[in-house]
């Protein structure tokens, strides 16, 4: 037998954007089932009522508070911006890298500007400032880069050194991202710190994102 509160909660699940609101308890319960109520007589292959949906999903909701009611929140320290960012990765060769890693050596410690610098399996990837990256350019002249994006925006989130235990963290602060279908870039983290690398025309739909009930 198809069990129909279950079948409600896989659809709502599967809707990025009545599930966030839902979980906020704003949501309009009445008007949300008249849009699913085919959905859902179609997976449950039976005739199912409005006041039936809208009971279930009261229900749920109120399975979900008390799961929120328990959930630790998510304290963030501060939230640094830095814009203007270009990216290019690279083939990684000893070559690139040397030049790579002698280029970092070379540029002035300035700790309000941004700059990150990712080695995978087989490929290197660097974060600057436009007018930085320029200069990195000119060095890798003879390198031609794998990937490039201009017009990018970090976002740093920093949070209590007792996160790092926390299962789920990076997931929460993700899903964040995820509901407004907001294209992360790269994501860069260290100790207590994550990076988030989004396009210039995302940056402030993610910051507000992260300011929402912090």
């Amino acid at each position: 037998m198809i069990n129909i509160s279950q079948t409600i909660k896989e659809i709502l699940n599967k809707d990025t954007e009545a599930s966030p609101a839902f979980n906020r308890g704003i949501l309009n319960l009445s008007a949300y089932s008249r849009q699913i109520q085919k959905d859902v007589q179609r997976l449950s292959l039976k005739q199912v009522k409005i006041r039936t949906i809208v009971t279930a999903l009261s229900r749920l909701q109120k399975k979900v508070q008390v799961l929120k009611n328990r959930e630790l929140k998510i304290e963030i320290l501060n939230i640094s911006i830095h814009s203007d960012l270009e990216e290019l990765t690279f083939e990684r060769t000893k070559k690139n890298f040397k030049k790579i890693r002698e280029f970092f050596f070379q540029i002035p410690n300035d700790f309000k500007a941004y700059s990150a610098f990712t080695q995978g399996v087989s490929e290197i990837t660097v974060i600057l400032d436009s007018q930085t990256m320029q200069k990195l350019k000119t060095k890798l002249k003879e390198s031609k880069p794998v990937f490039q994006k201009k017009d990018l925006t970090a976002i740093t989130l920093r949070f209590p050194p007792k996160f790092i235990n926390i299962p789920n963290l990076l997931y929460k602060l993700t899903q964040r991202l995820a509901v407004k279908n907001i294209n992360i870039i790269e994501m860069i983290s260290t100790f207590s710190e994550i990076t988030y690398i989004v396009e210039k025309k995302d940056s402030q739909l993610a910051i507000d994102q992260f300011f929402f009930d912090l």
